[in-house]
């Protein structure tokens, strides 16, 4: 059996991937971890740097070429810090390659971050001056190795909880390439990054997982958490922006949870259509017709006559299906407790099959995916029972 795959983002456009082989080295224990150097880091060279070829809408089409090129359907994104924003954008383009997402102390679904984000906010007085001064310094060109050096060393330190690993944080700083980090922020702000209306329509697994002494305050996350549906948000105790550096036990329990929980997931999903499809019927309630199909489907199937004792055979529209919603139960005839069981057989990627046993009878259901991930009634073979079964089982209710 193939791992599932994960690929793994950087954690801002200006640094390559080398800082996150450690990370990726974790995951890939039991998963397949895609890890790659975002245009124009380590070995994704580029002669051109401007801000023509350092946008939001070419950094997707890389990650999207890749996933072509190494012909997968779909993957797991994992994105950490900018990474968080770039598979947000990502999934917002392209919904049917993206089979979950992790945001990983994400920058968040849009700018909102950039109306607090200060990254003094977790220093020491000491720390924070020490921080400016070295700051003040290289702005006003002393770029030599020690002015840098010095000023990663305090930068580091706004990150992480525990100041034992602010030293790995710092080296990993230094690698980085300031202009096409201002290049990337800048055309986020000219095309006004904003993913909220495309998470509310992303019904796949989400997972939000970051510290509570994050540089990125838990708001960016409860926000991303409030647009996706089907979301679940993680904060982490004693933790700052490296949730696998300083609360490791929880960021990959987290992780290993969400990747064992798709198809229970799809499951839910699916057994949530088929119910609204029985109480379409039982409740009188048509709307509920356009929630779980729309007209590409195709219904057809057997009933038993009463009256000439043979059984038919027939085809049923969605128009039909949406008059019979209105109508079957329109007297009140379906009496309390009429059966209403969903019985799921089996899940893909972008299809499922599972079984309906109502009181008309029971129905074989094949069900299909959107690239958003919302799973829908495709095709429908049904059978009534016949009219002595059915008497007994509504008598039956009755008692």
């Amino acid at each position: 059996m193939v791992a599932p795959r994960i690929v793994q983002f950087v954690f801002a456009p200006l640094l390559n991937c080398r800082g996150f082989q450690g990370l990726a080295r974790s995951l890939s224990e039991r998963y397949q971890v895609i890890l790659y150097d975002q245009r124009g880091t380590g070995q994704s060279v580029m002669e051109n740097i401007s801000p023509e070829t350092m946008t939001m809408d070419l950094m997707a089409a890389d990650l999207e070429a890749l996933r072509k090129h190494l012909g997968y359907q779909e993957w797991t994104v994992l994105g950490h810090s900018f990474g968080g924003v770039l598979g947000n954008f990502y999934l917002s383009l392209y919904p049917a390659a993206v089979k979950g997402f992790i945001a990983s102390a994400s920058g968040g679904i849009d700018l909102g971050l950039l109306d607090y984000f200060d990254l003094t906010q977790n220093l020491t007085e000491i720390q924070r001056d020490s921080f400016l001064y070295w700051t003040e310094r290289l702005q006003s060109g002393d770029t030599t190795q020690l002015v840098q050096e010095k000023r990663h060393a305090f930068m580091a330190r706004a990150y992480v909880y525990d100041d034992s690993h602010a030293p790995q944080i710092a080296k990993r700083l230094g690698q980085g390439n300031r202009q096409i980090n201002q290049l990337i922020w800048q055309d986020l702000r000219r095309i006004s990054y904003d993913t909220r209306e495309a998470a509310s329509q992303f019904r796949k697994p989400v997972l939000i997982i970051q510290g509570e002494q994050d540089v990125i305050r838990p708001q960016t996350g409860q926000d991303a958490h409030d647009a996706f549906p089907h979301s679940e948000f993680i904060l982490m105790p004693a933790c700052g922006h490296y949730g696998w550096l300083e609360q490791p036990g929880i960021y990959f329990d987290a992780i290993d949870t969400f990747m064992e929980g798709y198809n229970a997931a799809d499951e839910r999903d699916i057994r949530q259509v088929l119910t609204q499809y029985v109480r379409s019927i039982y409740e009188v309630d048509s709307s509920l017709v356009y929630e779980v199909t729309d007209t590409t489907l195709q219904k057809s199937g057997h009933f038993y006559s009463g009256r000439s004792g043979q059984w038919g055979y027939s085809d049923m529209t969605f128009g039909q299906l949406v008059q019979t919603a209105d109508r079957y139960n329109r007297r009140g005839q379906i009496p309390e407790g009429a059966p209403s069981k969903v019985e799921v057989f089996d899940i893909s990627s972008q299809t499922a099959s599972a079984k309906v046993s109502a009181i008309w009878g029971f129905d074989y259901v094949l069900l299909s995916q959107d690239e958003w991930g919302k799973w829908r009634m495709d095709k429908v073979l049904w059978q009534s029972y016949s009219t002595e079964a059915q008497r007994a089982m509504i008598e039956g209710l009755k008692r």
